[in-house]
């Protein structure tokens, strides 16, 4: 009954053995798509969906398509392009570009011609260098008129070769399409800091040769810019997190100096079964208090104090080489 007016789709492990189905809705009742629960021997997020002459058609043609649906897969085969795999209607996992990784070095992507197929290629770009191979992405760019390579497979078959052909590096096909929306160099540079953060050093350096290109800017300056950007990025979070820590330096102060240096209660309101009580919160000195002489715990208090305006006169000094850092940087740009 699960599989009830659905296409099955057998779903495969790598020794051609039948481990779960996929089924897709013939009639408007329940889910489109609808997939076997997640079992020992299948798991969606690791196991993907290919014909019987996968392994061998990868290992000959030595890449493997990468498509997002069932029917892309089989249009592929029909086109003689066994070498094809896609997921079972979920996001693509490191976990499955490892399982692709011990067959090829060379992946070839073909989404969905929409935002959402844009969208799950920068989710390959994030998951590229998180496998134990190096491998290598490119990416078909489909013509405007087509949806996605099953309806190229219906309607315009003969000029996929074509496509095939020229296929994209995965940075510079996600730099171009976001330039064919948006050709403002900041918005452009912007949206490569996003995705570089991704890349190896070196893959950086071989995409910003691309950005130079496309950009019209020198390399150099391109690269002065986004090492500036993430170091003034880095030195932002490290001031918020200095600020974070100086609140509560100035807080532990007062309270030492409001006191007169002598260890107190701190009591704070609070509800409790909607009645009014006070709840005695014990400092974590007071509770010391209890169990050390009281000349051992003033001059461990003396000592705490002198930590912290020391701490504080150290914290000064941070923020004004900071300040003095982004003012020669300014001036050098």
């Amino acid at each position: 009954m699960l599989f009830k007016n659905r296409i099955l789709f057998p779903i495969l492990n790598f020794r051609n053995e039948v481990i779960a189905f996929g089924g897709r809705s013939i009639d408007d009742f329940g889910p489109k798509y609808l997939n076997s629960s997640d079992s020992v021997l299948y798991k969606k997020n690791r196991n993907l969906y290919f014909t019987k002459d996968f392994v061998s058609s990868a290992k000959r043609k030595g890449y493997v398509f990468l498509v997002e649906g069932y029917f892309d897969v089989l249009s592929l085969n029909k086109l003689g392009y066994s070498n094809s795999v896609s997921t079972s209607g979920t996001a693509f996992t490191s976990q499955q570009l490892e399982a692709i990784s011990r067959y090829t070095e060379k992946v070839l992507i073909c989404f969905d011609n929409d935002d959402a197929g844009l969208k799950a290629t920068e989710r390959v770009l994030e998951i590229k260098n998180q496998v134990s191979k190096p491998i290598e992405i490119h990416c078909l760019e489909l013509p405007d008129d087509f949806k996605d390579i099953a309806d190229i497979y219906e309607n315009q078959s003969e000029i996929f070769d074509g496509i095939l052909k020229n296929n994209f590096e995965i940075v510079d096909y996600l730099i171009t399409k976001f330039l064919k929306n948006d050709n403002n160099k900041k918005n452009v540079f912007k949206y490569f800091k996003k995705l570089s953060v991704n890349l190896s050093p070196l893959e950086v350096d071989i995409a910003l040769d691309l950005l130079a290109l496309k950009l019209n800017i020198e390399k150099e300056i391109l690269k002065r810019e986004l090492d500036f950007n993430f170091t003034y990025e880095k030195n932002e979070t490290d001031l918020k997190k200095t600020s974070s820590i100086s609140i509560f330096k100035d807080i532990v102060t007062s309270q030492i100096i409001k006191n007169n240096f002598k260890i107190s209660y701190f009591f704070i309101e609070s509800k409790l079964h909607k009645e009014e009580n006070l709840m005695l919160i014990s400092n974590p000195f007071s509770i010391l208090s209890e169990s050390i002489p009281s000349l051992f715990m003033q001059l461990f208090v003396i000592l705490m104090f002198v930590l912290i305006i020391v701490g504080t006169i150290l914290d000064m000094i941070h923020k004004k080489n900071v300040k003095y850092f982004f003012n020669n940087a300014k001036k050098a740009k």
